[in-house]
C-alpha cells in the first residue's frame, strides 16, 4: 500500500457509516444513529479518513433525522418519510464513493468540518 492510500478496511468502515442511513430510516433513527458514532469514536484515532467520514455522516444523519421528525410531527409521518428518500440516496452516494477510496464530503457539514479541523491544528 502506497503513503496515502485508504486501506480496504478504511473504506469499508467509512462506507459502512454513510450507508447506515438506510437503517436509519428504516428504525426510525434513535438506535441506529449510534453505529455512526461508534465508528467515529473506535476508529478516529486509527484512521483520519475514517474518523472524517463517520462524523460528517453522523452529523448528517442526526439533522437529518431531526427535521424528518419536525416534517414528520408538523404535517404527517408521510411527508416526513418522503423527505427522506433524497437523503438516503445521497448518503448512499457517500457510501459509494467511500468504497471506491475517494474523499467525499456532504455539502456544508464536510467543509464545516474541514475548517474546524484545521483551525485545531
Amino acid at each position: 500500500m502506497q503513503p496515502g492510500e485508504i486501506s480496504p478496511s478504511e473504506r469499508m468502515w467509512a462506507a459502512i457509516a454513510h450507508a447506515n442511513m438506510v437503517l436509519n430510516v428504516i428504525t426510525f433513527f434513535p438506535y441506529f444513529v449510534a453505529i455512526t458514532m461508534g465508528i467515529w469514536i473506535f476508529k478516529r484515532r486509527s484512521s483520519e479518513y475514517v474518523g472524517f467520514q463517520a462524523l460528517q455522516a453522523f452529523i448528517f444523519q442526526a439533522f437529518t433525522g431531526f427535521v424528518a421528525f419536525v416534517l414528520g410531527s408538523a404535517i404527517n409521518t408521510g411527508v416526513g418519510l418522503l423527505v427522506l428518500v433524497i437523503p438516503i440516496l445521497y448518503g448512499m452516494y457517500g457510501a459509494f464513493r467511500c468504497n471506491q477510496g475517494q474523499q467525499f464530503r456532504y455539502v456544508f457539514i464536510g467543509d464545516l468540518l474541514s475548517a474546524m479541523i484545521s483551525k485545531d491544528r
